[in-house]
């Protein structure tokens, strides 16, 4: 399994199964032969995953692409809280020009880290400071093979990504997302205060652990309500969680 969930689920769809679990390619392409896939990932941060995706692209020579979306101004009701800064809100220009460049540099590094296989990650990735729902809003419909939407928690945020971006699915192609994470019914997400369903996190009972200073792990006390709330009302519940890591996938059925 790779490092990270998202490019376990990416390598999984395309090898049809080999790996992590089992995903139906899209009909007529030949498991056995190198497939090109359009990814596109909404919420970059401090660019682990991205530089997972386009490592995994190039090496496995699927000749795919990756445009990685992300306006670099942090989420917009964290302020100055969390340990990543990149997740806090700035409006300084600066702030999100460095925030940017410093992705680029670490993607320039990981084509450089093995001397024996070096690539231009650029050939593979782009990746596009801006508005996700204007940058998704941009794409071709029915053109991406997987979508991973990691942006801003607050609900009517990640409810325009998805509701933006189910349209640019390619039938029998997937979405998926990061922070769902907490049971709907155990935090009794429908009786959230709308209030609360626009802010980055709330108490509740979450899906996994942390380590805390004395070394043992606890229950972690909050949930991203809003990604919760979006996710179930769209798919009507029917998407599926991987409750460990709190991603989310659904599959675009076949025209």
């Amino acid at each position: 399994m790779n490092s990270t969930w998202i490019s376990s689920f990416v390598e999984t769809f395309i090898n049809s199964g080999q790996n992590w679990q089992s995903y139906e390619l899209p009909e007529g392409v030949n498991p056995k032969t190198p497939y090109s896939p359009l990814i596109v990932q909404v919420g970059v941060g401090i660019g682990h995953d991205t530089c997972e995706l386009t490592d995994l692209i190039k090496r496995k020579y699927y000749n795919g692409k990756l445009i990685a979306i992300d306006w670099f101004q942090g989420n917009i009701t964290v302020d100055g809280e969390e340990w990543v800064d990149n997740h806090n809100f700035t409006d300084n220009k600066e702030k999100v020009d460095e925030r940017y460049q410093s992705v680029i540099e670490i993607l320039e590094n990981k084509g450089k880290e093995d001397g024996n296989y070096q690539y231009d990650p650029f050939e593979v990735t782009t990746l596009v400071k801006g508005n996700s729902h204007e940058e998704l809003a941009k794409l071709e419909d029915e053109s991406v093979d997987i979508l991973f939407i990691d942006g801003g928690h607050e609900y009517s945020c990640v409810k325009k990504d998805i509701e933006i971006g189910w349209k640019k699915i390619k039938p029998g192609g997937y979405i998926c997302g990061d922070d769902y994470s907490g049971d709907y019914h155990i935090n009794k997400i429908d009786e959230v205060s709308k209030e609360d369903l626009e802010k980055d996190h709330i108490y509740g009972k979450a899906y996994i652990a942390i380590q805390a200073n004395d070394g043992l792990y606890h229950n972690c006390p909050n949930i991203h309500a809003g990604v919760i709330k979006a996710v179930y009302d769209f798919f009507d519940g029917k998407a599926s969680v991987n409750h460990f890591g709190r991603y989310w996938y659904y599959r675009k059925e076949e025209n």
